[in-house]
């Protein structure tokens, strides 16, 4: 068997050969529509005896949950009749474009039904009551994302496995996305196990303000700013008192969830128990105003409007003063425990981050700065050198103020820029992680966390890796994570990079989205006034012939494009659409033994 996705769209190819026969099924959801389409085209050997002659058959079963029960009939014209009170709508259809339906009976609580194809093919739609694709079904094909990536960031890299990652984890990310409501998903699945036999087996199909502030800033680095405010707007909207007081919602609910126990179902190993809903609904976490003020902050620089931040100004600041007067206290984390809260330091360091963008929001917006935003901003960092790091361990740890462990989450405090790359203990930190964290090319989350890698912190190890300059370490453990994933470039929430094995709930927002993130860093930086031209590529890319691009990239309210040619003796540097700033090569690119040429419209502008 054969799957793969047809080129720049969600729609899945799955090819088996079967008696000489090669049956491809094509499998389409129309974006803002409740169908599936199923497209089965069989191709015959051109020589060889003749094939067999073949029927498809559809097996539809009915599924039953709390929300009611689903039955099975035909209608007078032929066509399957799903009735469920699951739905308003109360009719699934299914029914044949191509194909003569030739037989129909029930087995148990089966309804089968089978068609003759029409010049070796069989088109079946199965959709709602009232869908519109009934209407213009028959080419699934056609139905790509092409015109919504148009837009979008393309990156032209020597490594086309990563090249074709960077566009998987896109569109990956856009199927995450509910249109409705703008909500972004954390995983499109509820209990798979995190590991085999384990009982970490949560319920990830809600809304995290802390997943979708990252996927949205995911989306503004790609070019895709419409994604970005939805999410932004979906969650201001539920923000009280400065606060959110859940760190999840549900996607069309202005509401979370509770949390239940499935009786009688278990996962692929025997897994229990199976959850429905998510506790930590319940949970305080601090990182909220932080990741949604940081989110912000970055959708104005990259989009050059200011209309978000300004709509949402009341909000904001009550968001900046509850960090004012809450950073010090214990929550629940990251990592969402359940034993006790404690005083990490991943919380404090983005209630610093809410601080530092909502003083930049506020200078880009004209409004005051309260002295007492400035004076927690500069509390936080001395409070965390005080109180989070070990000399015992070499690092900064977990939690402030007690005995507390080696977690990825503390690289917080170098990734949001609260301590610098040339930092000595953080630059020990990040050692001491590579270290203790290591799992084969890839990291665990913390000493406590089952023992697969996670996804979310190898990649902020690599992350990591490229701002203290260590580019090509990072790369290699970036083409670990590419080997790690599925055939179809597809992440969960852990995995085994031995065997590629994928655990825990699938596909993965976060893994997705730092992918994206990750590939960005490498390429460019914007931080409002200055590009910074491939910051951190590996040296395998400097050889001769190759050219690194990135077309569409976010540059306020233009769109720049860049490019280096590797040749024998030179590095050649071309942009368009980047004169409004300030271009700056790297210092490494001349040190590499090549002469730095530029193009005439970056000749004006660049900076060493």
């Amino acid at each position: 068997m054969r799957l793969v996705y047809l080129p720049r769209s969600n729609i899945l190819e799955t090819t088996w050969t079967v008696a000489g026969c090669a049956i491809t099924i094509t499998d389409a959801m129309p974006r803002g529509d409740d169908a599936l389409v199923r497209d089965i085209v069989i191709t015959r050997p051109v020589i060889g005896p003749p094939a067999m002659e073949s029927t498809v058959l559809a097996r539809l079963r009915p599924t039953s949950s709390t929300l009611g029960s689903t039955r099975f009939h035909v209608d007078d014209d032929g066509i399957a009749i799903a009735e469920t009170r699951c739905r308003a709508e109360g009719r699934l259809v299914c029914r044949a474009q191509e194909g003569k339906p030739i037989a129909q009976h029930v087995e148990g609580n089966e309804l089968i039904l089978e068609f003759a194809p029409v010049d070796d093919r069989v088109t079946l739609l199965i959709a709602y009551h009232g869908s519109e694709t009934q209407r213009v079904f028959g080419n699934p094909s056609g139905l790509t994302d092409e015109a919504w990536l148009a837009d979008a960031v393309r990156v032209t890299l020597p490594d086309k496995d990563l090249e074709a990652a960077f566009e998987r984890g896109l569109l990956t990310l856009r199927l995450l996305t509910y249109e409705p409501t703008g909500a972004i998903l954390a995983a499109a699945t509820a209990s798979l196990p995190s590991e085999p036999g384990g009982a970490h087996n949560w319920d990830y199909r809600y809304c995290w303000v802390r997943d979708g502030c990252y996927t949205a800033q995911a989306f503004d680095l790609a070019g895709c700013p419409r994604e970005a405010e939805r999410l932004y707007e979906f969650l201001l909207a539920r923000e009280t008192d400065g606060q959110w007081w859940s760190p999840l919602w549900a996607i069309e609910s202005d509401y979370p969830t509770t949390e239940e126990e499935v009786v009688g179902l278990c996962g692929p190993g025997g897994e229990a128990p199976v959850r429905i809903g998510n506790g930590a609904a319940l949970q305080d976490q601090h990182d909220s105003p932080g990741n949604v003020l940081s989110g912000i902050y970055q959708h104005c620089r990259l989009t050059g409007a200011t209309d978000l931040a300004s709509r949402h100004w009341t909000r904001l600041v009550r968001a900046v003063d509850w960090c004012c007067e809450h950073w010090a206290e214990a929550e629940a984390g990251i990592w969402e425990r359940r034993e006790r809260n404690r005083f990490w330091v991943h919380g404090r360091a983005l209630c610093w981050v809410a601080l530092r963008d909502g003083i930049r929001l506020a200078r880009l917006l004209n409004k005051p700065v309260p002295p007492r935003w400035e004076a927690t901003l500069a509390e936080i960092p001395r409070a965390l050198h005080e109180t989070a790091w070990s000399e015992e361990k070499s690092a900064f740890l977990r939690a402030c103020g007690e005995p507390s462990i080696y977690d990825v989450s503390t690289l917080a405090l170098l990734l949001d820029g609260i301590i610098a790359p040339d930092n000595q203990r953080m630059r020990q930190t990040v050692k001491k992680l590579a270290e203790v964290m290591a799992y084969g090319p890839a990291f665990r989350r913390d000493e406590e966390d089952v023992r697969y890698p996670f996804y979310l912190a190898t990649f902020w190890m690599i992350r990591a890796f490229l701002s203290i300059g260590e580019y090509d370490r990072a790369y290699r453990h970036l083409r670990a994570v590419l080997d790690g994933t599925t055939d179809l470039g597809l992440m969960a929430e852990y995995f085994d990079p031995v065997t590629s094995r994928q655990f825990g709930n699938f596909p993965q927002a976060f893994s997705h989205e730092e992918l994206v993130r990750t590939v960005s860093a490498m390429l460019w930086n914007f931080d409002g006034t200055q590009l910074t031209l491939f910051p951190a590529i590996p040296s395998d890319w400097l050889v001769a012939g190759n050219t690194i691009a990135v077309q569409n990239i976010p540059l306020g309210r233009e769109r720049g494009s860049i490019a280096c040619t590797v040749q024998e003796n030179a590095l050649h540097f071309e942009t368009k659409g980047t004169r409004h700033c300030r271009v700056l090569i790297p210092n490494r690119f001349y040190s590499e033994g090549r002469r730095v040429e530029v193009s005439e419209d970056l000749s004006q502008e660049f900076s060493d």
